[in-house]
């Protein structure tokens, strides 16, 4: 009689066990979703966003001036987008950016009739971007498990690159045919989609204490220089490459169909170091794929031809896996030794640090596209190799 009711209570025990890891794995799935149709939205304008800046007064001052607003307001409202996070949860901090990313959209879509200003774009796409990436890093760390959060981030990864795959392209053939102001609607219409999950899923959030007084420049933050690299090669990889490229080929179709090979190319080497990333030494992955992609950005500055800076591309779409899918997975394990949302904010201000280096170097060379775009990507290759001090 005790042994069959010790089997059922072990039976029991089972079962909830099962139940919590499904639930858990069903948060994560519906994250995953919620991320995917994120992605594939902005997939269709990434590459284009610098490129309708700088094309409204064929200016590079616009894309700076755009470029300080926009990470001035996420190094200002990345700690009350945290903060707010810790009192009503991740899915209702997520949520309430939306409105404010429509805000942006829709200032893009309306730009000419109601003579919005650039500054004020910056503010409303920081702001959106501050409450949107704030409480997503922290469900992130939350769901995902310490020893296999190599692979969940590989994983995350894939699925947000694989389904950018064909939005350059699809991006490319709506602005060429009926123009940007569709691309607009057509992202606010995807965002929303995948704002479903958020909907119908229980929030989650922190146990921990959040302090702003604590969360600005922490001095003990882990990663800080690579979290600068990280600001500095991303910022010139989305904001600057995209435009030299336009510079060189001045075409819309052409520049998609380039950013949907590089993206194909990058979703295939993230599932293979995410599914091997837990069983490899992390740190030698993170310093070997420093070097390969950083000399990537030294050879893209130097390119004087299509066939150059596409080769370049491609080089770095082989090598990103390397360095990006270790070192997120590095990120999320510290994460969880530490008060995530005070990590995570030290995390945004050392990216904005190493952007505004960059962004600097762009404003010394303002008036010179052609000189300052390969320069500024020369020396954020540089930056690239502040991933040495993980």
């Amino acid at each position: 009689m005790f042994n069959k009711g010790k089997v059922l209570f072990n039976d029991m025990h089972h079962e909830n066990k099962v139940f919590h890891y499904l639930a858990f794995n069903k948060l994560l799935t519906e994250f995953y979703f919620m991320i995917s149709f994120r992605s594939f939205a902005v997939s269709m304008i990434s590459i284009f966003l610098p490129i309708f800046i700088y094309t409204i007064r064929n200016s590079l001052f616009d894309l700076v001036l755009f470029a300080f607003f926009t990470y001035a307001s996420m190094f200002v409202f990345s700690p009350f987008a945290a903060k707010m996070t810790s009192k009503i949860g991740n899915a209702h901090t997520m949520l309430f950016s939306i409105p404010f990313m429509f805000a942006f959209f829709g200032s893009l879509y309306f730009f000419d009739s109601l003579m919005i200003s650039i500054p004020l774009l910056g503010v409303l796409y920081g702001f959106y971007e501050s409450f949107f990436w704030m409480p997503f890093h922290d469900e992130f760390s939350i769901l995902s498990k310490t020893k296999k959060v190599g692979k969940e981030v590989g994983v995350y990864r894939a699925l947000t690159i694989g389904t950018k795959i064909l939005g350059p392209i699809i991006g490319a053939l709506i602005i060429t045919m009926y123009g940007f102001n569709l691309l607009f609607i057509t992202i606010i219409g995807l965002t929303l989609i995948g704002l479903i999950p958020l909907l119908l899923t229980k929030d989650i959030k922190t146990k921990q204490p959040f302090s702003l007084k604590k969360s600005f420049l922490r001095k003990d933050t882990p990663l800080k220089f690579p979290f600068i690299g990280y600001g500095a090669v991303t910022f010139a990889t989305v904001w600057l490459w995209p435009l030299l490229i336009f510079l060189f080929i001045s075409a819309y179709l052409e520049l998609g169909l380039f950013g949907t090979i590089v993206n194909t190319i990058t979703v295939i080497g993230v599932l293979i170091i995410g599914f091997r990333a837990d069983k490899i030494n992390k740190i030698k992955l993170i310093k070997a794929g420093s070097i390969l992609f950083s000399s990537s950005l030294l050879i893209r500055a130097f390119a004087t031809t299509i066939f150059q800076a596409l080769s370049a591309w491609i080089f770095g779409a082989l090598t990103w896996p390397l360095l990006d899918v270790p070192f997120e997975a590095l990120t999320y394990a510290k994460s969880k030794k530490l008060n995530k949302l005070e990590f995570f904010v030290a995390r945004e201000h050392a990216l904005c640090i190493g952007r505004f280096s960059i962004l600097g170097v762009v404003a010394i060379l303002l008036f010179y596209p052609t000189i300052a775009l390969p320069i500024a990507i020369f020396v954020s290759g540089l930056f690239g190799l502040l991933y040495w001090k993980v």
